[in-house]
């Protein structure tokens, strides 16, 4: 009997993660990965509840799964919403098999097997998620996500990350290690190292800030081309952190700071680090450690107490940080965090999408005209996807999945997974236009 499962994961890299270990304890269990939902016999979906956006989206995917599954075919919700809603979610969609909250994780091949019998499963069990699931399906790309962390011991007022994934844990190095060296030899040519708060990294295991002596034991994995690191907490971008980077060959100065906002009153007021003032001194040291360092970061708008004078010294700020790329968000209140609770001063709906609007169009104009000093550069390109002579990848300053790709066109004998030299020739947007040489 035929046994292939599709995963469909949103969110953020994190979730990323954790499906690639569920895909990778079913495989084990003789499961086949299928190449779209209608396929396969088992579809899961990997959902987000971090905000209210993400909650709809998540809600959308389920509905949408349920709706164009074929006969036989069972639908699997897991993740974030679930841990958060999920005997509501089980009494609301009577159609769903199974629903894994987070600490079931290590549980999955016994519940979706329970599932394909016709047993629906509700699994809601108190934990977090299981930090020794090591196993990995074979990558299907040039560049995968390696979670080294998991949850957050941080009180920020706006986030229910905490009271979803719990405490902060770290993962051994060992473990770590040896899981990326695994990675670089299927051929991975590129890892980015995720987690809730980077800062935190191996404080739980030895007491020390370990981050950046796992920088530097990663740096001696064989055929790793890049190193990259996700979301920092900007106060512990130091030079301590700032030397590993130099010191491990692969690591990239590609910083992804989550800075909020730029005004200290409201900085402080989601329980915070940091000011415009102490962010622009971060940003001036980076860049005179790596002149052409990467930043990029996300702001909140329309956070409880929020003026137009903050907004303005936001917007003040953005042209002089000078950030490669960077989201706006609307606020999403909470439940069960402590600005949940705030009641006076609340923005506007409407004034809070023509604030992200203004500001988003900002920084698009300021990433824009540094794209644009690429153009007669020479640079390396990770194949990712190829079309006869034309490929796209990335360069070592956009992330994955994140942020903008590279159009090389004049390319022979190249497969994805391959690094290209090319000549940047022109930009489309924020994606720069490049050909093979």
């Amino acid at each position: 009997m035929a046994k292939t499962v599709f995963i469909r994961t949103l969110g953020c890299p994190k979730n990323e993660t954790d499906s690639e270990h569920l895909r990778g304890l079913l495989e084990a269990d003789g499961y086949t990965r299928a190449d779209d939902a209608e396929s396969a016999d088992v579809v899961i979906v990997n959902t987000c509840s971090f905000i209210d956006a993400a909650r709809r989206e998540s809600v959308d995917a389920i509905l949408e799964e349920i709706d164009r599954r074929g006969s036989g075919q069972r639908v699997v919700v897991a993740g974030c919403l679930v841990e958060r809603y999920g005997k509501e979610l089980a009494d609301e969609l009577p159609e769903v098999d199974a629903f894994m909250s987070l600490g079931s994780y290590g549980r999955t091949t016994e519940i979706v097997a329970a599932a394909r019998e016709g047993s629906r499963q509700l699994c809601f069990d108190a934990g977090k998620v299981p930090l020794g699931i090591e196993l990995r399906p074979q990558p299907s790309g040039p560049s995968t996500f390696v979670k080294i962390s998991e949850g957050c011991d941080r009180v920020c007022s706006f986030c229910a990350i905490p009271s979803i994934r719990g405490g902060h844990r770290s993962r051994p190095a060992d473990a770590i290690y040896s899981e990326v060296s695994w990675l670089a030899a299927q051929g991975v040519k590129e890892v980015v190292l995720v987690a809730q708060d980077m800062s935190l990294y191996g404080r739980d295991l030895t007491g020390k800030w370990e981050l950046p002596s796992l920088l530097r034991r990663l740096g001696d994995v064989d055929g790793l081309l890049w190193l990259r690191m996700l979301y920092q907490y900007p106060r512990y971008v130091n030079d301590e952190l700032l030397a590993a980077v130099a010191d491990s060959t692969p690591a990239v100065p590609y910083f992804d700071l989550s800075l909020q906002h730029a005004s200290g009153k409201l900085v402080r007021k989601m329980r915070r680090w940091g000011d415009s003032e102490k962010f622009l001194a971060l940003i001036d040291r980076i860049r005179t450690r790596f002149p052409d360092a990467s930043l990029r970061s996300a702001f909140i708008v329309g956070f409880p107490g929020e003026t137009e004078a903050d907004v303005e010294e936001l917007a003040s700020f953005l042209p002089e940080a000078s950030l490669d790329w960077a989201g706006f968000f609307p606020y999403s209140r909470e439940e069960g965090t402590e600005a949940g609770g705030f009641v006076r001063n609340r923005v506007a709906e409407r004034q809070i999408v023509r604030r992200a609007e203004v500001l988003s169009e900002m920084q698009n104009e300021i990433a824009e005209k540094k794209r644009l000093q690429l153009v007669g550069t020479h640079v390396d390109v990770l194949v990712e996807d190829r079309d006869g002579v034309n490929v796209t990848g990335r360069t070592w300053r956009e992330a994955p999945e994140v942020d903008a790709e590279v159009s090389v066109s004049g390319a022979r004998a190249v497969r994805v997974g391959d690094v290209l030299r090319a000549r940047v020739t022109a930009t489309d947007g924020l994606d720069l236009v490049a050909e093979a040489v």
